[in-house]
């Protein structure tokens, strides 16, 4: 997931923009993220937490105590034609209500989105409780993962990726849609909140049409390097990125509930003028660039 950028004049910046807590489904708690970021040497970081801004004014203190800059974000849930969408949000007004009340909504949802997977567990014999699961998820959103958690503690499983296999993915014996709001309203929301809205993890099958109708609406950018993009999507999204004049970011959608995810935590270099584009995009008042 290295993108190597080869220019004198352009430097590399170890960066992550992509990066989850315990605000919503992260193994560590949004100061100990920063902290790790400074072990790995990462110069920019974006807490993107799932539907929820609870864990960044914690892990803003802890960036200047450790001096990372830290960008403020988030990572909306939407759907679009039963194709589930992720809409990052860089630099946003924590305070704005539209906004705010969404997230609430969103939060709301995958509580009770993770009763109904319990009750579809419990009723394929697995002993587990949504005490136990909320309880693991403690103050942060709670999600599929600490389903997949408490089942492991249980000896059901050994890894988070098997329990989404076999049981909570789409398709899978106890997966249970959740209530989400549409890709273009979420790029409203973060542009209401003067934020930076991007795409993230477009993947290999991103419906056709929908980024032009996303930019339309004032999509910002393209979370190009990701850890599921292999190098030919990133070649792919980075000259739809150019084609269209969007912003390239990328992140490594570090959750650290598994050992590996480590290894790729502060494995994303990209150039100095990827992160100035971003900054500028960020003191713009509309939160666009010039295309």
């Amino acid at each position: 997931m290295i993108f190597v950028y080869s220019s004198k004049s352009c430097p590399l910046l170890k960066v992550d923009l992509h990066v989850h807590t315990t605000a919503s489904d992260g193994a560590y708690r949004p100061s100990e993220v920063i902290r790790l970021a400074r072990e790995k040497e990462i110069e920019y970081i974006a807490i993107t937490d799932h539907d929820t801004t609870e864990g960044l004014a914690e892990a803003l203190r802890e960036g200047d105590v450790q001096k990372i800059k830290v960008f403020p974000g988030v990572e909306i849930s939407t759907v679009y034609e039963e194709e589930e969408i992720h809409i990052l949000g860089y630099f946003i007004n924590t305070t704005n209500k539209a906004l705010q009340l969404t997230l609430r909504k969103l939060t709301e949802a995958r509580h009770n989105r993770a009763r109904a997977m319990v009750k579809k567990l419990q009723e394929l014999g697995y002993n587990v409780a949504l005490e136990e699961v909320l309880a693991r998820a403690g103050p942060g959103a709670v999600g599929r993962p600490h389903i997949a958690l408490v089942l492991m503690e249980k000896g059901y499983f050994t890894r988070v990726e098997e329990v989404f296999a076999q049981l909570l993915n789409p398709g899978c014996p106890a997966y249970v849609p959740r209530f989400k709001i549409s890709p273009y309203k979420a790029v409203a929301l973060i542009k209401g909140a003067e934020g930076v809205p991007v795409l993230a993890h477009p993947g290999e099958n991103f419906p056709a049409g929908l980024l032009t109708e996303l930019i339309e609406t004032g999509l910002s950018g393209i979370e190009v390097y990701h850890p599921h993009h292999p190098p030919h999507l990133e070649k792919f999204y980075y000259e739809l990125a150019l084609q269209y004049g969007l912003l390239v970011t990328g992140g490594s959608d570090f959750h650290g509930h598994d050992p590996e995810e480590l290894n790729g935590f502060g494995s994303v270099l990209l150039p100095s003028s990827f992160i100035t584009r971003l900054l500028t995009a960020q003191r713009s008042k509309d939160g666009n660039l010039d295309r």
